[in-house]
């Protein structure tokens, strides 16, 4: 599971990515609400 530090990166890469992405669109969502 979190042994694995090749895939655990990749993971991360790939979870680092999508949560920007999550972040900045409610980020977004309460400027525009606010």
């Amino acid at each position: 599971g979190l042994s694995t530090g090749g895939n655990s990166k990749s993971k991360a890469a790939s979870f680092t990515r999508e949560g920007r992405k999550q972040l900045f669109a409610v980020l977004q969502s309460a400027r525009g609400s606010t």
